[in-house]
């Protein structure tokens, strides 16, 4: 009956109803167990999908993966239907992901890869891999399970599949405490959104920060994913941002706050400092802290941020007496006048600041450098060559001769940690 209604429909070209005619005619024979009849009407659903050019929409393809589903494991129909239905589809991505859910529920792990492999579903195929370990697998194979697939993934260049496969990877593996597995995926990840020219779109950062976030601070493993994440998304601010808060979580205060200085989140970044100066900072250092990171994002050109860092320290610090402005201390003055400064930048204005705050500016020795890379930048003076280093040298020498008497070219050297102590610090690099 169902071969006749068939070709009569066939015959006025209503390929729509036949299709749905077939489709429900097979259900009705799978559900009463006669699964040669509801075979036959798959394959013929099949066949009509692709006489009529049907369109792969969810619907369509959600039917064909319910039959595939309905029709026995060891039926010889089994693999003409599906066979069928991919030349259809054109081997269409949710087909094959549909097909690869059926067989990873059969325990058909080898075909479940296959098709994941051809579908955009990282996530599950990963799930699935650590199940098909645990269950078919040796202990020390799971790190050639992930490899396999993506490897199968790269040779279909489908490298969006690659980076959700070992970004799950490793996140699985960071659960069942596995760190050497998840470290060596997580730094493959990495290195497939380098190759691939991954554009650091807000769920890749993210994806690179959670995985930071996971290895262990100890970790050798952990610089390296870091230098090769910020190499990929060429210090992108986002990434510093995020992994600064990771940092910050850590208590590694002096790492957060290079971060920080190099994202463009002002606001976390002084209350990170406020932190930092209540738990490892003297009294007298109250000043020093906000100083250094006012000094250092002007040294990268981020007068916003400059500014929020500053207003945000001086606003929130308990310890703060006079919120000013004008300060008690003579050096949070220079930091307010420097930042009206740039604003309307005048030479004369800055020279005379520097000469003014001199004492204060003694504190710190790396406050020359930073000062020097500034009036480049903001007030047009000359870099300081090593000839002007010390009494009667150039302009900008002269003008901070008694601080230290070195410049600071287009690379500067170390952030130092806020101190009042006579000790020489060794500045950290801020590019």
């Amino acid at each position: 009956m169902y071969r006749t209604l068939y070709f009569r429909y066939l015959n006025h070209n209503k390929y729509s109803e036949v299709i749905n005619l077939l489709y429900d005619g097979a259900i009705i024979f799978f559900d009463h167990n006669q699964h040669n009849s509801a075979a036959d009407l798959s394959l013929l659903m099949v066949e009509a999908l692709t006489k009529s050019n049907a369109a792969t929409t969810e619907p369509h393809l959600e039917h064909v993966a319910q039959l595939f589903a309905r029709l026995r494991p060891d039926a010889p129909e089994r693999l003409a239907f599906l066979s069928a239905a991919l030349r259809w589809s054109s081997s269409h991505p949710s087909l094959h992901q549909k097909v690869a859910l059926v067989l990873w529920k059969e325990k058909n792990y080898s075909q479940a890869r296959y098709h994941f492999i051809h579908s955009t579903d990282g996530n599950n195929c990963a799930t699935m891999l650590i199940e098909y370990h645990v269950n078919r697998g040796y202990p020390n194979e799971l790190d050639l399970f992930i490899a396999q697939a993506v490897l199968q993934y790269l040779n279909h260049n489908k490298y969006s599949e690659v980076i959700n496969l070992l970004y799950d990877g490793a996140i699985i593996f960071f659960d069942h405490n596995q760190h050497n597995s998840a470290a060596d995926l997580s730094l493959l990840m990495v290195e497939a959104l380098t190759k691939s020219n991954a554009a650091t779109t807000e769920p890749h950062l993210e994806h690179v920060a959670q995985l930071f976030a996971r290895l262990r601070p100890d970790a050798p493993e952990r610089l390296a994913f870091l230098s090769a994440a910020l190499r990929w998304s060429s210090s992108h601010p986002s990434l510093h941002q995020k992994v600064a808060l990771v940092l910050w979580k850590e208590k590694n205060y002096s790492q957060a706050r290079y971060h920080f200085i190099h994202s463009t989140d002002g606001n976390n970044c002084a209350t990170m400092l406020i932190e930092y100066h209540v738990n490892r900072g003297y009294p007298n250092e109250l000043d020093l802290f906000i100083a250094q990171a006012v000094l250092q994002y002007l040294c990268l050109s981020n007068k916003s941020c400059a500014s929020v860092v500053f207003w945000t320290y001086i606003e929130n610090h308990p310890e703060m007496v006079n919120k000013g402005p004008p300060f008690l201390l003579p050096l949070l003055n220079f930091l307010w006048f420097l930042l009206l400064a740039v604003d309307e930048p005048r030479s004369a204005v800055f020279t005379i600041l520097c000469q003014h705050y001199k004492p204060s500016l003694a504190r710190d020795p790396s406050y020359t450098q930073y000062l020097s890379r500034i009036g480049q930048l903001f007030f047009g003076l000359p870099p300081t060559s090593p000839k002007c280093r010390g009494p009667g040298g150039g302009l900008f020498g002269n003008l901070l001769s008694s601080l230290c008497g070195g410049g600071l070219g287009d690379d500067f050297d170390d952030e130092p940690e806020p101190s009042t102590s006579s000790q020489q610090h060794q500045p950290e690099d801020l590019d």
